[in-house]
């Protein structure tokens, strides 16, 4: 590599005034010739920004371990608008920094982006994409794997140890990276911008309509929920074929109108059907609730006779095959545990708790 002030050739460093001149150009950046956008500049400009909507996931992932005195905070800052402006705002100032200033000679892609920053940092530039690339790639193991695991247990009653699950995904992205990923990325990352928008909107919507109503916590544990949403299931499908369709149809289109489209389809499907249907999520009703035996459900914990963590009283349940011990949402995924949890929720319910049922473990 060619350092600064020494010729720099094509594939090195090149001299400041070329920096300077790349600098101010980086101000200054128009679309490339030939560049077809169906619509307004600023929708298009949402619209692509709309493909990373897929971080609200690990937002609420995230936020539900918040404590209630911290949600103002959390609210407004570390999951609210601070954090988006930030993340979006600050990384696409960064992206488009980088764009006019980084040398290339190719269109701009992500492999381009990386192998220039190598060219302008060097070693550092290495070591920085190598512990960037580790940090985010892990937290998306860690996701794929838990994600298979609970796929995999709850759908086909699939139980395998941990590692399994993680050598699995790990075996499947190396298959896949041996493709040629960069050819039909971005493809493939609208086609999933599409999927991801309709569950975030059907997920916003219930949120409104809980907070309207007082419906209170949303319900997730499995052996308290419905097997099949129904209105989410039904709005997400139609809102993703809708958006699907059109990126098959009219790509150019799709690019600017895919996302919003799909993103309304969704919300109104949903809220029509909720609207005749009622809350999709009700609870099975089923006797002695954790929740309804601590004064605190986000701040005392419960231990889990399956895997004995401590889990908050919001995330565990009674487990009708172990004599109802207390068990974590994550461990109560099993066919055996929702079968026998669906069983218990059909039977006759006993009109007060009965007192001499097992006591939740608080720790």
């Amino acid at each position: 590599m060619t350092m600064p002030g020494r010729g720099g050739g094509s594939d090195g460093f090149r001299p400041a005034r070329y920096h300077d001149h790349h600098r101010e150009a980086a101000l200054h950046l128009e679309p490339a010739p030939g560049s077809a956008v169906a619509g307004p500049g600023w929708l298009f400009a949402f619209s692509v920004f709309m493909r990373v909507w897929l971080i609200m996931f690990y937002t609420v992932d995230f936020a539900r371990l918040g404590r209630p005195r911290d949600v103002r905070v959390n609210g407004v800052v570390t999951f609210g608008p601070v954090f988006y402006l930030v993340t979006i705002l600050g990384n696409a100032l960064v992206g488009i920094f980088l764009v006019g200033t980084l040398p290339s000679s190719g269109p701009v892609s992500e492999s381009a982006l990386v192998v220039g920053i190598v060219q302008l940092m060097g070693i550092w530039g290495m070591i920085f994409i190598l512990a960037t690339q580790t940090k985010i790639n892990s937290a998306n193991l860690y996701l794929a794997s838990t994600n298979l695991e609970s796929f995999f247990s709850r759908v086909f009653g699939v139980r395998l140890p941990r590692w399994v699950w993680v050598l699995t995904s790990g075996l499947a992205c190396y298959l896949f990276m041996l493709t040629n990923v960069f050819s039909f990325l971005l493809a493939a990352l609208n086609y999933q911008a599409v999927v991801v928008v309709a569950w975030i909107a059907i997920a916003l919507t219930e949120f409104g309509f809980r907070r309207v109503r007082r419906e209170g916590p949303l319900e997730f544990r499995p052996g308290r929920v419905p097997g099949v949403n129904g209105p989410g299931l039904t709005a997400w499908t139609v809102a993703s074929v809708v958006g699907i369709v059109l990126l098959a149809v009219s790509p150019v289109v799709a690019a600017t109108w895919a996302p919003p489209l799909t993103f309304v389809v969704a919300a109104a499907v949903y809220t029509a059907l909720r609207g005749l249907r009622g809350n999709p999520t009700d609870r099975l009703v089923r006797p002695g609730d954790p929740r309804d035996e601590v004064d605190d459900v986000w701040a005392e914990r419960v231990r889990c006779h399956a895997c004995t963590k401590s889990q908050t009283a919001v995330e565990v349940d009674r487990d009708p095959t172990a004599g109802h011990e207390a068990i974590c949402a994550a461990c109560a995924s099993s066919a055996a545990f929702v079968a026998a949890a669906r069983h218990e929720a059909a039977g006759p319910l006993p009109a007060t708790r009965q007192p001499g049922g097992p006591e939740v473990p608080v720790s």
